[in-house]
């Protein structure tokens, strides 16, 4: 209500305006708020309080949380795991679609047959980019690791009851189906495999069902060639790996030189970074099994081709020279040598192809294979490693002219074909196989037979610098006709270095050519340094003895074949070959470019490791 208004306001309302009327606040709901009512210090203590009168109830305390806080609370903590979920789940789901897109790359890289199974190819993958990559970049094999991996993918293929509890459809032999082996009448091969893992002592029998290959005859092709690729690789970690054992804790593989037992009581120690003691022999069993037990077991096996045949025979003679077990060796190159001629014409004997007593190919051959030409290679070096010279020189000879008297390959055969395509640099390449994820990739086609006729290829070229390399060595330091040898490794060095450098060359052939530089390289070096220093000693010998004069050493390098390259000086040939040149000065010549070809070697090896641990994809 407003005042009453008198005769001033009357006169004057501008200067008297009137009073705001009071609006009443609205009355606060007691469930949203902390009324003063609802706690024990805001009671009135204007009324004395009788202890007889007072409740025995304890006041009432301030409320810590209220109802809107509650629903913060809440809400927070669904928001909170709902996010916390679905960040891991898109962690993991990512961690999923990069290895399934790994494997899919991988099996582009290196197929596999499409009727093996899922677990069977994941092996057979890993053990191919291990082997194919040169340990990641690493320049080192981990022959451990490649081996197990083949000998899981020979066991599923043979017996899945192991793993997934399947049992094998392959047939088991009784006897050996080809008698002319040269170990068929050997009793051991119907005793029991043998058992050495604690699985298979606990388990009372071992993945291996017997000494004797399976009967495959009924299986495809590209499962036999799958098949054959992965024991033979079983059987090269097992050769690899000799000796080595398992230790039982950690199941990783140590050399026999770290391995406490009687016969070495003091090992060598592990590397300190490891923080590992050296384990006890009891505590460990073997890794791999015998490799003759490869070996045998891949040659009994029915159902493999010729030539299949023939480099595991080739591979286990080589096996056996290494063991110095020379007798046995030669049989199976005598064996090898029948199956690289059983396929010949019938209108050529093959005693007008090569010798096989001996291993010399003939000048005037109708037809040579390169079946023919594998086996007198490898009998060249069974020749040499038993010390028969002369008789290793005459089969070497015979094999570079049978190479170099070839018909030129045509010109889509110069080059061994390419395989898949795939760099992560490449965005061409990179959007093919996104597009062709859907589909799965095909098994290679076999390989020629090894029967038709012998062809030159430029892809082939650093073989024939090796085969040349072996020559120089017997002729430098076995034959003592230095002018000669010196000159085989020259031109040797010098066609392999310009191969190297070839764009055409798939990785495997690279990796031949930079091998074959190395060691002619360091042969080259060596037989120099030699020449120089009886060229320093033949000077010294002009002058006289002096005191300062003191007798050297002279240096010894590792060579193909044996610990060095010496030979006897003294012949009239010697002393004019000192003559001709300052051996010296060449000598520091070769030895800078060794050095300079080593230094490019290990950057090269250093950016391959960088480049492959640096990718977004990492394979």
């Amino acid at each position: 209500m407003h005042p009453p208004r008198g005769r001033l306001w009357r006169l004057f309302p501008d200067l008297f305006p009137l009073p705001l009327r009071k609006t009443p606040k609205p009355a606060l709901r007691l469930f949203t708020s902390k009324s003063p009512r609802l706690t024990a210090l805001a009671r009135s203590s204007a009324r004395p309080q009788l202890p007889f009168l007072a409740s025995r109830r304890a006041p009432p305390s301030n409320r810590l949380l209220s109802t809107e806080q509650k629903a913060n609370i809440r809400y927070g903590i669904r928001v909170g795991i709902y996010w916390t979920v679905m960040g891991w789940t898109v962690v993991f789901g990512g961690m999923i679609c990069y290895w399934f897109l790994r494997q899919d790359w991988l099996d582009r890289l290196y197929p596999s047959p499409t009727d093996w199974r899922f677990l069977v190819k994941w092996y057979w993958r890993d053990a191919k980019h291990e082997l194919e990559t040169d340990g990641h970049g690493r320049g080192m094999l981990d022959w451990s690791k490649i081996g197990s991996y083949y000998r899981n993918v020979v066991g599923l293929l043979e017996d899945y009851k192991f793993i997934v509890h399947r049992p094998s459809d392959l047939l088991l032999q009784d006897e050996i189906w080809d008698t002319s082996l040269p170990f068929a009448d050997d009793a051991e091969l119907h005793t029991p495999p043998p058992m050495f893992t604690p699985e298979e002592l606990k388990r009372g029998e071992t993945m291996w069902k017997s000494r004797i290959g399976y009967d495959i005859t009924m299986k495809s092709e590209p499962w036999i060639r799958g098949y054959f690729e992965a024991m033979m690789g079983m059987a090269k970690g097992a050769e690899m790996r000799e000796g080595y054992m398992t230790y039982t804790e950690d199941r990783q593989t140590y050399a026999p030189q770290h391995i406490r037992s009687d016969e070495n009581p003091y090992p060598v120690p592990l590397p300190p970074l490891s923080g590992k003691q050296c384990p006890d022999i009891t505590d460990c069993w073997r890794a791999f099994e015998d490799p003759v037990f490869h070996y045998k077991r891949i040659l009994t096996t029915k159902g493999f081709n010729d030539e299949q045949r023939m480099e595991a025979g080739l591979a286990y003679a080589s096996f056996l020279d290494h063991k110095q077990q020379y007798a046995e060796a030669k049989n199976m190159y005598q064996w090898s040598f029948k199956l690289a001629l059983r396929n010949l014409p019938s209108n050529i004997p093959d005693e007008a192809v090569v010798n096989i007593s001996s291993g010399i190919i003939k000048p005037q051959a109708p037809l040579v294979t390169p079946n023919v030409v594998a086996c007198s290679s490898a009998y060249a070096r069974h020749l040499a490693s038993t010390e028969r010279i002369r008789e290793a020189l005459e089969v070497y000879i015979s094999v570079l002219r049978a190479r170099r008297d070839a018909e030129p390959a045509p010109r889509n055969r110069q080059y061994p074909p390419s395989g898949a395509d795939l760099s992560l640099k490449n965005i061409d390449s990179i959007i093919q196989w996104i597009i062709s994820l859907p589909t799965s990739p095909d098994f290679p086609p076999p390989p020629p037979s090894g029967n038709e006729a012998l062809e030159r290829k430029r892809s082939e070229e650093c073989e024939d610098a090796a085969l040349s390399l072996y020559v120089a060595e017997i002729l430098f330091a076995k034959m003592n006709r230095r002018r000669e040898g010196l000159a085989w490794t020259r031109d040797a060095t010098e066609i392999a270095q310009k191969r190297m450098h070839d764009k055409l060359l798939d990785k495997k052939g690279v990796k031949s050519c930079e091998k074959c530089v190395h060691e002619g390289l360091k042969n080259w070096k060596s037989m120099l340094g030699q020449l120089a220093n009886e060229q320093k000693a033949a000077s010294n010998s002009l002058r006289g003895p002096s005191l300062d004069d003191k007798p050297k050493l002279e240096p010894k390098s590792e060579s193909w074949f044996w610990r060095g390259l010496h030979s006897v000086t003294g012949s009239s040939e010697d002393q004019v070959l000192l003559a001709e040149q300052d051996w010296v000065q060449e000598e520091r010549d070769v030895a800078k470019r060794l050095a300079q070809f080593e230094e490019d070697l290990l950057n090269a090896r250093l950016n391959a490791v960088i480049s492959a641990n640096s990718s977004w994809f990492v394979v």
